[in-house]
C-alpha cells in the first residue's frame, strides 16, 4: 500500500473506530465510570491498526467522553449521558426571556427538594401512579422532545402531590419557558440514546420510590443530589 493510500486510510480508520465506540456507548454497552477495552482488544474488534484506535480515543478524550488514567486504563466519564444528550439534541443553553437553563436549575434547587419531601408526606396513590406512567414512557425510540416532556411531567406531578399551588405555578412557568425553546434543543425529533434513558430512570426511580414509601428525608436528599448533578455540568 502506498504512503498516499495509508495517509487517506488513517482518518477513515479513526472515524470508524470513533463512530463504533459512540454507537456502543449510546446503546449502553458501557456505563459511566466503566473501563473501556484496551487498544489491542479494540484494534482486533474493529480489524484496524492500533494507530486508528489511538486516534479515536484521543478524540473521545478531547470531547470529554473518556478519561485516561495512567497505569489503569481508559474510563467513561461520569457525565457522559449529559454530553451525548447535548450533542444528539444539539442543545444550546442560551438564556430564554432573561433566564438561562442553569438559573432555572438553581431556582429549582432552592425549593424542589422540600417539595419532594412534602410530597412524600402525603398519601396519594393516584399521583404516584401518574409518576410511574411518566417513567414508563421513557422507552427506546422516543424523541428528545417526548423525553423531556415526560421528565418535566414527572417532576410536575411531585408538585401536584405536595399540594402547594403557588410553587406548582412557579414550576409551570419554568416548564413553559423550557418548552418554548424546545428545551434548548435544535433537533427535537432526534432519537434518545438507550443509555440516556437508563440514566434518567436510575436518577428518577429512587425519588419515586422514596415518595411512595413516605420517606421525606430520602426524597429530599435524592432530589437535591439529582439537581446538583445537573448543575455540575455547566
Amino acid at each position: 500500500m502506498s504512503d498516499k493510500t495509508l495517509a487517506a486510510a488513517a482518518p477513515a480508520g479513526r472515524q470508524s473506530v470513533y463512530d463504533g465506540l459512540m454507537d456502543e456507548i449510546r446503546n449502553g454497552r458501557y456505563r459511566p465510570g466503566e473501563r473501556l477495552p484496551n487498544e489491542r482488544d479494540l484494534a482486533q474488534r474493529f480489524a484496524l491498526g492500533r494507530g486508528a484506535v489511538r486516534g479515536a480515543m484521543a478524540r473521545l478524550e478531547t470531547e470529554g467522553i473518556v478519561e485516561r488514567k495512567v497505569g489503569c486504563g481508559t474510563f467513561l466519564r461520569p457525565n457522559v449521558p449529559f454530553l451525548v444528550e447535548m450533542g444528539d439534541a444539539e442543545i444550546e443553553f442560551a438564556a430564554d426571556g432573561g433566564c438561562s437553563f442553569y438559573e432555572l436549575l438553581e431556582a429549582r434547587l432552592l425549593f424542589e427538594p422540600e417539595i419532594a419531601s412534602l410530597a412524600a408526606a402525603k398519601r396519594d396513590p393516584a399521583g404516584v401512579a401518574r409518576m410511574e406512567r411518566r417513567l414508563a414512557r421513557l422507552r427506546p425510540g422516543c424523541t428528545w422532545l417526548d423525553f423531556k416532556e415526560n421528565i418535566y411531567a414527572f417532576h410536575k406531578q411531585i408538585y401536584a402531590i405536595a399540594g402547594n399551588r403557588f410553587l406548582h405555578g412557579v414550576f409551570d412557568s419554568i416548564h413553559s419557558a423550557r418548552r418554548r425553546s424546545n428545551y434548548d434543543g435544535r433537533n427535537p425529533k432526534a432519537k434518545v440514546a438507550p443509555f440516556i434513558i437508563s440514566q434518567a430512570e436510575a436518577d428518577l426511580r429512587p425519588i419515586l420510590a422514596a415518595i411512595k414509601a413516605h420517606d421525606g428525608e430520602q426524597a429530599r436528599e435524592l432530589t437535591r443530589s439529582y439537581l446538583l448533578r445537573l448543575l455540575a455540568f455547566r
